[in-house]
């Protein structure tokens, strides 16, 4: 139901948008069937770090034609932005590098599975630092 609103905002916008979705919805026989299955996901919660730089989500995003590797400490909620040219397991072992050496080697690395991380120079790397993966 909020997914479908949420598209209709993207697109259009009209008075009582929002209720005349909802009854679409209700009405609609295909949606009644699998609303009911659709049920909303328990919060997991993560377990607060000790200290910082023990826990590190990282991620890889495009801005303008460039590509950047973001490494944020979950203790903390500091960022570093790194600019990575090119996209390489290589590179990400670099910059990794550079900011265990001015931070700290983390315990744990959470990432979204991309070829950078999981390739196995990067593994190799992770594992020699005794550091754990999670995706």
């Amino acid at each position: 139901m909020e997914k479908t609103k949420q598209r209709a905002r993207n697109g259009a916008y009209w008075p009582k948008m929002n209720s005349a979705i909802e009854e679409l919805i209700w009405n609609c026989k295909l949606c009644g069937r699998f609303l009911r299955d659709n049920q909303k996901e328990p919060l997991t919660l993560m377990p607060i770090p000790k200290y910082p730089w023990e826990y590190l989500g990282l991620d890889f995003c495009k801005v303008k034609g460039r590509d950047y590797l973001i490494t944020s400490d979950y203790y903390s909620h500091f960022i570093e932005i790194n600019q990575v040219n090119p996209v390489t397991s290589e590179e990400t072992i670099k910059k990794l590098k550079a900011h265990f050496a001015r931070y700290n080697i983390p315990e744990k690395i959470q990432s979204e599975n991309g070829p950078q991380v999981t390739s196995v120079e990067c593994q190799l790397f992770l594992k020699k630092g005794d550091i754990q993966h999670v995706t």
